[in-house]
C-alpha cells in the first residue's frame, strides 16, 4: 500500500499497487468512506491504516513510478489475492466471485452511491492524468501536439516561450533539431503549460525523438566543417538531464 501524488504533486492518495511495470503502476484507490461500498469495493482490515477502507476496484487506474511518494503498508496476500480476482472479474465484465467481503450491488440508476462514484471517479483524474497525457505517444511531436488539442491550448501560448517564431511547428512534425534550435529551458516550459510532468517515460520519448533525427554516419562525414565550428553538438544525455532538472524545478 503506498501513497501517490496527483498531477500537481499537491495531494496524495493512498492506493494498493497491483502491478509494477517501467513506464506505469496499475493501482487501486482506498477510501475510507467504507458505508457507500458497493460490490466492487473491497473491505481491507482495519489494522492497515488504523481506519477502515475499501479498494475501489471500479476505479483503479495506472500512475507513474515518478508518483509513488512513500510505502505505508504491506497488504496481506489473502487480501491482494481477493482483490485481484475482484479486479479481474471486473476487467472481464464477470460477476464479483462469492465470499469476497464487498458491499451490496448497485441494482438501479437511483442508486446514491453512483453520485459518490462518480466524485471519486472525477477525483482520481488528477492521479491518472500524467500516464494519459503519455499514452500513445511515440515522439515528442506526436505528445506535444495531441496534448496542445486535447488542452485547446493556442499556438501563441506556446511559441512565445522560445525564439524563433515558426518553432511549434516543425517541434510537433518532429522536424525540429531540438538540440540547435530549442533550450532546454524552453522544452521544460513548454511541458509545464501542456501539464506534462517529469518522468522516465518522457525521457525515453524525448532522447527516441532527437535519436531518430540524428544524420547516419555517411550524413555526418559530408556535413559542413564550418557548419560543424559555428553550431557546436550538444550532448543528447546532458540536454535530457538539464530538461529534466528544469521542469522538476531542481537547482543546478
Amino acid at each position: 500500500m503506498s501513497l501517490v501524488s496527483d498531477l500537481d504533486g499537491d495531494t496524495l492518495l493512498p492506493v494498493v499497487v497491483l502491478t509494477e511495470g517501467e513506464d506505469a503502476l496499475t493501482v487501486v484507490p482506498l477510501s475510507p468512506t467504507v458505508e457507500l461500498a458497493s460490490e466492487w469495493d473491497l473491505r481491507l482490515p482495519e489494522t492497515l491504516l488504523g481506519y477502515p477502507v475499501i479498494a475501489q476496484v471500479w476505479n483503479h487506474g495506472t500512475v507513474l513510478p515518478e508518483q509513488a511518494i512513500e510505502c505505508v503498508a504491506t497488504v496481506p496476500i489473502p487480501d491482494l489475492d481477493a482483490l485481484q480476482r475482484l479486479v479481474r472479474a471486473a476487467s472481464a465484465s464477470a460477476n464479483p466471485p462469492e465470499g469476497l467481503r464487498v458491499g451490496p450491488p448497485v441494482v438501479d440508476d437511483q442508486d446514491p452511491r453512483l453520485l459518490f462514484q462518480d466524485a471519486q471517479a472525477e477525483l482520481a483524474h488528477s492521479f491518472w492524468e500524467p500516464t494519459l497525457a503519455l499514452a500513445g505517444a511515440a515522439t515528442l511531436g506526436q505528445l506535444v501536439h495531441h496534448r496542445r488539442e486535447e488542452l485547446q491550448i493556442p499556438a501563441g501560448d506556446i511559441e512565445r516561450l522560445s525564439q524563433p517564431h515558426g518553432w511549434l511547428t516543425g517541434l510537433e512534425n518532429d522536424t525540429l533539431d531540438l538540440l540547435r534550435a530549442l533550450p532546454s529551458s524552453a522544452l521544460a516550459a513548454t511541458m509545464r503549460v501542456l501539464r506534462i510532468t517529469a518522468s522516465q517515460r518522457l525521457a525515453r520519448i524525448l532522447k527516441w525523438t532527437i535519436e531518430a533525427r540524428r544524420p547516419t554516419a555517411g550524413t555526418a562525414l559530408a556535413r559542413n566543417a564550418s557548419d560543424r565550428q559555428t553550431q557546436p553538438g550538444v550532448d543528447v544525455d546532458e540536454y535530457i538531464q538539464d530538461f529534466l532538472r528544469d521542469l522538476q524545478g531542481d537547482e543546478p
